[in-house]
């Protein structure tokens, strides 16, 4: 039936005024929704139709995408590549899309597409490939990673649209979007909202519940929450325009009450009114009974179908809403010319499919591909089979998707995803597990498509689970599926104890490492205890997560694996530092010792032995700075933040420049460790969403801004900052940096509050509840902070009783744990002495100040500049205070 566009006055207007805004410079969005066969795509259509001009305005540019509904969400780039190429084709631009996005390639299409990512992806590659093979890479660099290349991707077509003039991306079933394109259209909706641009997005939704998209949703509604862009809900067509539709299918006179018949029964639903038109008599009225829905109207359409026809079509609906004469053939065993013959006469003759351009990755491009005339007759015609004929067509299709004598890692990108789904529709779950997890991690790996790769590997999971516990390798596939699926998701675990996310992980990291222990696979229970390790320092705090990094050194040990022995002791090194330094500072050295000594860890100039280096530098340093080597810190440090700076696989640079403007605070030089937090802050605000380490820089900024050597204007300032860095701590909980940013806010309430007693219990509860979590998580670098804070706030309400017992219970503490990372024994024994002197422990006050001159006495004499180790000693107020006897907090409240 041939389509016709009727009515929709009211959004053709909006949409010409939307198009008025492009062509003048303040583009914008615009989402079309509608239900199922409610008109979405005609309206998008008719909005696009010759290049449709605005009244009194120059002609915009459209480029039009859609998103497959097969494989959409797993088709990462799909749509933005479709848009890239129509802007700006590439050279060889056949070639590459026949290639598809193999890691085969040499040059992937959206790096052809996109020629700044080039150096951005190949280094990232092998970052991705490391963690993902021997986790000895940085995971939270991932996220980073993935909005860089969004970011640059939505550079790309910003400038490519400006080229074109006033330009429109019309971007159809928006639903079936996946993640990366999405993050590519965040960025470049942020852009729309900052800049008046000639350039607009045209977005089609379907919102019927078989459509729904929670990320895309979620997306769209913050949009709207924010006015960033505007909608249109498309509902039933009003009954002036049923008749008009009656009108334009049937030439000669109709009954007269026969529009208000059909408008009453349809509800004004469009591809239920054209269904109808289909029954028309010659002398333009319907006879008999209507159905009272639009399912038994198609299905009687199909009734009159020869049955080797219907065959084909059944086959063809089972490959999708849009299929293609040759994979028709290939999966119902019948001559492709016959096939060919049979679908044409079809489309000709009956309309139930119309003849469509193949995909771009399409592997026939000779072959006729067809769509379905609406999604409900696709629906309808899927109903003619049983649920096994079903599942048997399924993996008919997969093969002849996946050809004979073809090797399938040459295939394009999305036909791997096609013969992936049909394996798992067809219930092969062997033959699935194995196309799923090949695919994600050649998506994480050599497309930067992490969200994608997350959904393919939990599919590969549930696959490998659904074999029968005696299938050959199960065990092995399922632990090294599952490590896939944390080592992708590990830089987002973000999850409070107790909680059902918590517990899934939990869960899972205890899965893998079972199963690898079945598998008798010694490197890989190494991995998945160290992985499991890692998890429960998420979950469950730093003394569960000690005992499993203990057993990953141990195993690692024993199965001779460098890369995974230098990963396990860099974790266990690293975390062992907060419940022990001196311990965690030798463990650490080993680690570096491996490094040194093992050339397969050492030598190269590839970014794997890069990254690897420079966690090796910057755990180290940040130890020694703990540990009061502060000449050795800052060399490692510097060097570090200096190699970061100029890397572009550099998103542990935050991190760095956090450390070094610790140090630079510990040696007098607030000035440059301002500058460092914010050239770190700057660094995360660029690469867009919420950070732990940016709400951690934030709130250590906000500390040193409170000083009452600033000015007023600094020192409010600083107020705002704790509570954003607070904000933005409780929405990404890191659960190692959530006790350490709510330390620095109480801290930040106590130098502001000039004796309020509001702003004091505030502070109060703030460091009640960083006790309260710590005695749970084992993070007692953060117990100790807490415990010297809440005795200050203590003296300064009055309690002295409350004071001197925190104060000791901080001081019992430290003598049973010794020095702790992030924290200064000095200023511990500082403060602990002066609590005690207002109240009732003068000579204990005595003994501890004495220490507390040691310690300052001690790190300074490892200082070897003597401006430097002045400096030190005269310019850190803490350290000035300490030798001089002096005291911070006033004796009464």
């Amino acid at each position: 039936m041939a389509a016709v566009f009727v009515d929709r006055t009211e959004h053709i207007e909006a949409s010409d005024a939307f198009l008025r805004a492009v062509a003048g410079g303040a583009g914008g969005v615009l989402v079309v929704r509608g239900e199922q066969g409610m008109g979405k795509s005609a309206l998008l259509r008719e909005v696009t139709r010759n290049g449709r001009a605005p009244r009194g305005g120059p002609e915009c540019h459209f480029v039009q995408a859609r998103c497959i509904d097969r494989i959409g969400t797993n088709n990462a780039y799909g749509p933005v590549i479709d848009i890239l190429a129509a802007l700006r084709p590439p050279p060889r631009r056949s070639l590459l899309r026949r290639l598809g996005r193999s890691t085969r390639q040499a040059a992937p299409e959206l790096v052809s597409l996109v020629p700044a990512l080039g150096p951005l992806l190949k280094a990232a590659t092998q970052i991705v490939q490391t963690t993902i093979d021997s986790p000895s890479a940085q995971p939270d660099s991932m996220a980073p990673l993935m909005q860089g290349v969004a970011r640059t991707v939505a550079a790309a077509l910003e400038e490519a649209a400006t080229v074109c003039g006033p330009t429109v991306i019309v971007l159809d079933d928006i639903q079936w979007l996946d993640p990366s394109s999405l993050l590519v259209l965040e960025h470049l909706v942020e852009r729309l909202h900052r800049e008046e641009l000639a350039f607009g997005l045209l977005l089609g939704q379907r919102t019927d519940p078989g459509a729904d998209s929670g990320v895309v949703c979620d997306v769209l509604a913050q949009w709207e929450l924010h006015g960033w862009c505007s909608t249109r809900t498309l509902t039933g067509l009003p009954q002036e325009a049923v008749a008009d539709l009656v009108r334009q299918h049937h030439a000669g006179p109709v009954a007269p009450s026969l529009p208000a018949r059909l408008s009453e029964l349809t509800k004004g639903h469009p591809v239920f009114v054209t269904q109808c038109l289909g029954m028309l008599s010659a002398d333009g009225d319907i006879r008999g009974p209507l159905p009272d829905a639009v399912g038994p109207l198609i299905r009687r359409r199909l009734d009159g179908l020869d049955p080797e026809i219907l065959e084909l079509l059944v086959t063809g609906a089972t490959q999708g809403e849009t299929f293609d004469s040759a994979v028709v053939a290939g999966a119902s065993g019948q001559a492709p010319g016959v096939v060919a013959g049979r679908l044409h006469r079809l489309s000709r003759r009956q309309g139930l499919i119309r003849a469509v351009p193949p995909h771009p990755w399409a592997q026939d491009p000779s072959a006729d591909h067809y769509r379905f005339e609406n999604a409900l007759l696709h629906m309808a015609v899927l109903d003619e089979q049983s649920a096994g004929q079903a599942r048997e067509t399924h993996a008919r299709i997969a093969a002849a998707l996946s050809g004979e004598g073809t090797d399938r890692d040459d295939l394009p990108i999305p036909v791997q995803l096609e013969i992936a789904r049909h394996h798992h529709l067809a219930q092969r779950w062997d033959d699935a597990a194995r196309a799923q997890f090949t695919l994600a991690r050649k998506l994480a790996v050599s497309g930067m498509s992490f969200s994608e790769a997350e959904a393919l590997s939990r599919q590969a999971v549930e696959s490998i689970r659904r074999l029968p516990p005696t299938a050959a390798d199960r065990d092995l596939r399922l632990a090294r599926a599952i490590e896939l699926l944390l080592s992708l998701t590990e830089a987002r675990w973000q999850c409070r104890p107790g909680t059902a996310q918590a517990r899934d992980l939990e869960g899972q990291a205890r899965e893998a490492e079972e199963a690898a222990r079945r598998s008798g696979d010694a490197v890989l229970t190494a991995r998945t205890v160290l992985l499991h390790g890692r998890v429960l320092l998420h979950t469950r705090g730093l003394w569960p997560s000690l005992d499993k990094l203990r057993e990953a050194v141990e195993l690692a040990r024993e199965c001779a694996d460098p890369a995974v022995l230098f990963a396990a002791l860099s974790s266990y090194g690293g975390q062992l530092t907060k419940q022990d330094l001196a311990a965690g500072l030798q463990v650490q050295l080993q680690a570096e010792r491996l490094f040194e000594d093992n050339p397969d860890l050492r030598e190269g100039d590839d970014p794997v032995r890069q990254v690897r280096n420079q966690s090796r530098e910057l755990q180290l340093g940040v130890n020694l700075f703990d540990a009061g080597y502060l000449d050795q810190a800052r060399n490692r440090l510097t060097r570090c933040v200096e190699q970061l700076r100029s890397d572009p696989l550099n998103a542990n640079l935050p991190n760095a420049l956090n450390y070094l403007a610790q140090l630079y605070v510990a040696m007098g030089l607030e000035g440059d460790a301002v500058t460092a937090l914010c050239e770190a802050r700057d660094f995360d605000e660029a690469q867009g969403g919420p950070s732990g380490w940016h709400a951690y820089n934030t709130a250590l900024l906000a500390l040193l801004l409170s000083r009452d050597s600033r000015g007023p204007e600094e020192r409010s300032r600083s107020r705002v900052l704790a509570e954003e860095a607070w904000r933005e701590t409780e929405q990404t909980w890191l659960v190692d940096l959530v006790p350490i940013v709510r330390n620095l806010y109480a801290e930040v309430v106590v130098a502001l509050a000039d004796g309020d007693a509001a702003e004091l219990d505030l502070a109060g509860r703030l460091t009640d509840e960083t006790l309260r979590e710590t005695s749970q998580t084992g993070m007692v670098r953060s117990e100790v902070a807490a415990l010297s804070l809440r005795s200050r706030i203590h003296l300064r309400q009055g309690d002295a009783a409350a004071a001197s017992r925190l104060a000791r219970q901080a001081i019992t503490v430290l003598e049973e744990v010794g020095d702790l990372p992030a924290l200064r024994t000095e200023e511990v024994l500082h403060h602990a002495a002066v609590v005690l002197r207002a109240t009732d422990g003068a000579a204990e006050a005595d003994e501890l100040a004495r220490q507390a001159r040691e310690v300052v006495a001690r790190k300074a004499d490892l200082i070897h500049s003597p401006t430097d180790r002045h400096r030190f000693l005269r310019d850190v107020p803490l350290n000035r205070e300490i030798l001089d006897g002096g005291r911070t907090d006033p004796p009464t409240g």
